[in-house]
């Protein structure tokens, strides 16, 4: 079942529900994870330092908000292993030194990293293509939606997707 509905919706995940009306709340339905997401030029030492500061200090800020009792590094681990988002070099170098990061995670990690620079590459290459035929390129304009569409099936380009797990 998880697989069909990922095919209809590739960017949600299962998981208990942590919010919502209490009787929703630890039943399985339709979730997301929400990362803390940066630039890859951002510094690798500050991205480490905060990351380390997060995990370290977790019992200080779990109760300002309701969401922030499942920013945990078990939380992190699991996520990592459904996201198409890659992580960030300063996470990395944490994980490998808490000896969590695994082949598997630097398999699905560097698969992320050439799916989002097929992408980048790709929209350069497409918004060269508009400027060429004078389509502005803008989320309200139908022709450049319809131009990006098309160069990312010519392109065969992949959806993002969520995944099942590391190895799926």
């Amino acid at each position: 079942g998880a697989r069909r509905f990922l095919e209809i919706d590739p960017l949600i995940g299962f998981t208990p529900m942590v919010s919502g009306v209490p009787s929703c709340r630890g039943v399985w339905g339709a979730g997301g994870t929400s990362f803390y997401c940066t630039r890859q030029a951002t510094d690798a030492g500050l991205v480490y330092h905060l990351v380390r500061w997060l995990d370290d200090n977790w019992a200080k800020y779990r109760t300002a908000h309701e969401w922030n009792e499942y920013m945990t590094r078990s939380t992190l681990m699991e996520e990592l292993g459904h996201t198409f988002i890659p992580a960030h070099e300063g996470l990395v170098t944490y994980l490998k030194e808490l000896g969590l990061w695994t082949e598997a995670h630097q398999r699905r990690h560097q698969e992320n990293v050439s799916l989002i620079e097929r992408y980048y590459q790709a929209y350069q290459a497409a918004m060269d293509l508009a400027n060429d035929r004078l389509i502005p390129v803008s989320p309200d304009n139908e022709e450049w939606l319809k131009l990006w569409g098309d160069y990312q099936k010519e392109q065969g380009l992949p959806g993002v997707r969520m995944f099942l797990s590391l190895e799926a």
